[in-house]
């Protein structure tokens, strides 16, 4: 469905081909193994992308550009619509293609603002886990990486990807960024001793739906190089709070095992058990990046995503709850050696 031999063939000629072998594995059974209705119409909405050259690019702007309106002409950009919105929801953005203005729920503009002053990627190998769409892995192009692999079992969002990354070649080249169709879980762990060594782990918005969030941490630590960095964004809750140090929303019948609307929220711990956890994985030089409460700037609905988004989340009467009574949404962005 996707071609990845230039990622492999990369990977082999890095000395990694242990690990191009497994994934590759892996991603072969996750389509020997599809079944899921919606295949057909995202596969038929990617064929009918228009093949147009966009004449530019930009990884740097708040939207993520190809070209721009004048490359295309109007059937096209009609098409080009129907084509993108055909595998929405767009969860992560937002995308400038073609002129077409691709308004995500999510601007991530604002959490790349916040963290992209925290890292250096210049030349580096990274990791994103979870990586929904690409749309950071896109910026971390743009802030230099030479090569970005994304992890995310959510097949529509490796099409959104495709789509974009249609109209980025050849200045975004088919080895510098892929998304793999996997779970963090079809990576080789220590147990494997298969060798991956990313200069840079980025997990953002995964680790509350982890069980075990150690096990999680000590799984992102595998699979740096040494000296290699973790950056996590999850979320949190305050101190001295009635909750104590960990929110447990997953276990809580009376509430419907759900946080914010959201199902498989195990684990919402302060910043300082969160620090406990990471140092406990075996990272050190723990940084607090940014704690922000999210707010309807940075997470709404748009017509590029219909459904429930952070204002249905929230208690209408107290917007400091969520509508099962939690404190709202807190994240913090940690950078770990």
């Amino acid at each position: 469905m996707f071609d990845y031999t230039s990622l492999y063939q990369s990977l082999q000629k890095q000395g990694l081909g242990d690990f191009a072998d497994s994934i590759k594995e892996k991603v072969d059974d996750y389509f020997a193994h599809l079944k899921h209705g919606d295949v057909p119409k995202w596969q038929a909405a990617f064929s009918a992308l228009p093949s147009v050259q966009a004449s530019t690019y930009n990884l740097q702007s708040e939207a993520v550009s190809a070209g721009s309106a004048t490359d295309i002409n109007d059937a096209d950009t009609q098409q080009l619509v129907e084509s993108l919105k055909a595998i929405m929801p767009w969860r992560k953005g937002p995308f400038n293609v073609l002129g077409v203005q691709v308004d995500s729920e999510w601007q991530c503009q604002l959490k790349w603002q916040r963290l992209a002053e925290h890292i250096d990627l210049q030349d580096k190998r990274v990791l994103d886990v979870g990586c929904g769409n690409g749309y950071y892995m896109y910026r971390m192009l743009g802030a230099g990486a030479k090569q970005v692999v994304g992890v995310d079992p959510m097949l529509r969002f490796v099409f959104q990807f495709e789509a974009i990354k249609k109209y980025l070649l050849p200045f975004v080249t088919a080895e510098s960024a892929n998304i793999l169709p996997l779970t963090m879980q079809d990576l080789p762990n220590a147990a494997s001793k298969i060798r991956i060594d990313f200069d840079t782990v980025f997990s953002m918005g995964v680790l509350y739906h982890r069980r075990d969030p150690v096990e999680h941490l000590q799984h992102l630590h595998y699979c740096l190089a040494d000296k290699g960095e973790l950056l996590l964004e999850t979320l949190v809750i305050d101190a001295g709070s009635e909750w104590g140090e960990l929110l447990e929303p997953a276990k809580d019948i009376s509430r419907n095992k759900r946080y914010a609307m959201m199902g498989n929220v195990w684990n919402v711990p302060t910043v300082a058990l969160l620090e406990q956890w990471v140092k406990q994985a075996g990272f050190s030089q723990i940084k607090v990046c940014d704690i922000s409460t999210t707010n309807f700037e940075e997470q709404r609905g748009t017509e590029w995503m219909v459904f429930h988004s952070l204002q249905e989340f929230l208690n209408p009467d107290n917007p400091q709850e969520t509508v099962e009574g939690y404190p709202a949404p807190k994240r913090v962005i940690l950078r770990c050696q």
